[in-house]
């Protein structure tokens, strides 16, 4: 199985296109990835390296009479992972017995410039373009141009050429659910309530980001490069996040349909999302546009994966304390049915929404580990709908009709235990 790490390159490696330019200045790290691809029969890589310049740590040229600096094209393990320094085995003395087992070329350094090409007319599946430097206490500076795509000049990956399809129908189905939604606050406009406007505001922005994405794949497909999708993209990408975490809070926190304001910890809640998100973002852009062999790529990724759950025990825990707000009102003054009602409504709501946090952070990614690299766009897929099923579900649940037990309008005690909190 792919670990974590490599998933999360494939997944976002294509956010930066099939082509990796970098220049490396005095690079003293042994190993590390530059390209993971999912190549058909027929694909191909080229590779250009120029300025090669290997030097000690006194700063003198070393002679490369004998190469120990070179690039590999080898096709995946199931147990991939670029090997730390303390357990550092040199990949490029691998004899040919065993760099055939593991369909491996080494492409190894002997000039200042050197220019590899290599059709897969035998073989298909996720590849690797690696660097490595068997000679320890050396610096390598070079330029490199790297490019990957598969037949037909598609630039996009195996695993990721039907999603300019699945994202366009998303953005279809996001847009019937939308007119739906507009249908029934028109039917129901006396009761409307402010976060219904939220609900159809944060539907009407994920549809223009599908469709963006949907845009940006297309790009892809036929230059390798997103032009200035990926800006318009990022954008929305932001408002997108910042107006689902903030209605789920905001839904959970009962504003709007439970009480007109919002508390002291709510707003401190929806002040941490919103700071969240902004860290969430940067951090997209700088993986996305930092080449994964980068020094601090790693970084920045653990620090998105680290915002992102943050993002959703914030949102979480406003539902929770909602839960327990009811459970304090309902001991206070022997309330009887409605609270009961709206408790169970809250688990509910809850545990709804922790089932798809579940599904789209922890589910996705173990499903990722298991399929082959031509079938991640199932992943997508699979993401997308739950999502869809989610905005379907709040819909229902909080649809401004005059029995709907969500919201329905709170007592007097209610109001006046929300406003202690």
């Amino acid at each position: 199985r792919m670990s974590w790490a490599m998933i999360a390159t494939m997944a976002i490696s294509l956010a930066r296109g099939t082509e990796v330019e970098m220049a490396a200045e005095g690079e003293q790290r042994r190993r590390f990835l530059i390209l993971p691809f999912c190549f058909e029969r027929g694909g191909r890589v080229n590779l250009k390296v120029t300025n090669i310049f290997i030097k000690d740590q006194r700063g003198h040229l070393v002679n490369m009479e004998d190469p120990t600096v070179g690039f590999m094209v080898r096709l995946a393990p199931p147990s991939f992972r670029v090997e730390q320094e303390a357990s550092f085995l040199c990949p490029l003395t691998s004899d040919g017995k065993s760099m055939q087992a593991a369909k491996q070329t080494n492409i190894l350094v002997k000039g200042r410039e050197l220019n590899f090409s290599r059709v897969f007319t035998n073989y298909d599946g996720l590849f690797t373009v690696e660097y490595a430097n068997c000679q320890a206490n050396t610096q390598v500076s070079f330029d490199l141009s790297v490019t990957a795509e598969n037949p037909n000049h598609n630039q996009l990956s195996a695993g990721d050429a039907p999603l300019p399809i699945c994202f366009f129908l998303s953005s279809c189905l996001f847009f019937l659910a939308l007119l739906v939604w507009g249908a029934v606050l028109w039917v129901y406009r006396d009761n409307v309530q402010p976060i219904q406007c939220f609900m159809a505001m944060t539907c009407l922005v994920k549809i223009v980001f599908t469709v963006l994405q949907a845009m940006r794949y297309t790009r892809f497909q036929v230059t390798g490069r997103s032009s200035g999708w990926s800006t318009a993209t990022h954008v929305f990408m932001f408002l997108k996040g910042l107006l689902f975490f903030s209605v789920i809070l905001l839904l959970g926190s009962g504003w709007s349909y439970l009480k007109p304001f919002l508390s002291s910890r709510d707003k401190k809640i929806l002040f941490l999302i919103l700071l969240l998100q902004v860290v969430v973002n940067t951090a997209v852009v700088m993986v996305e546009e930092l080449p994964s062999s980068q020094s601090g790529w790693e970084t920045w990724r653990d620090v998105l994966q680290l915002a992102d759950i943050m993002c959703c025990f914030g949102v979480l825990m406003s539902i929770v304390w909602s839960i327990r707000q009811l459970n304090e009102v309902g001991e206070a003054d022997g309330k009887t049915q409605d609270n009961v009602k709206k408790l169970k409504l809250f688990r509910r709501f809850y545990m709804i929404v922790l089932g798809y946090i579940y599904l789209t952070r922890i589910f996705v990614v173990m499903m990722g580990t298991l399929l082959a690299c031509r079938y991640t766009w199932v992943c997508t897929v699979v993401e997308e709908f739950a999502t869809l099923c989610l905005f379907v579900w709040i819909g229902h649940a909080f649809r401004p009709t005059h029995n709907n037990p969500y919201l329905q309008i709170p007592s007097e005690t209610e109001m006046q235990s929300n406003n202690n909190a």
